[in-house]
């Protein structure tokens, strides 16, 4: 009798992908309130810029990529969403 070994494979790759999606949201969750608090610390400072230049002029376009920068959600990294950051600048989120 032969052994299916595609079952194991099939089992691990489901698993694998179920992490992806549960670490995509883990990580792309931020608050509602203050969405330009990207590193949560209840202010949108100049921290939260440093986090920002790290993707910026990036696209944001594939289901399981959440992209907490793009403030406006059109897909792309860019000016416009500087702008809203910029914008926020010093606000509390409390």
């Amino acid at each position: 009798m032969k052994k299916n070994k595609r079952f194991p494979l099939f089992l691990l790759a489901a698993a694998v992908l179920m992490i992806i999606v549960f670490l995509s949201f883990k990580l792309s969750a931020r608050n509602p309130r203050c969405p330009t608090d990207l590193n949560r610390d209840g202010i949108t400072n100049d921290q939260d810029l440093l986090l920002f230049n790290a993707s910026y002029n990036t696209e944001c376009n594939t289901f399981f990529k959440k992209c907490p920068t793009d403030f406006n959600r059109d897909g792309l990294i860019n000016s416009a969403d500087l702008r809203i950051l910029i914008g926020n600048m010093g606000k509390s989120c409390e």
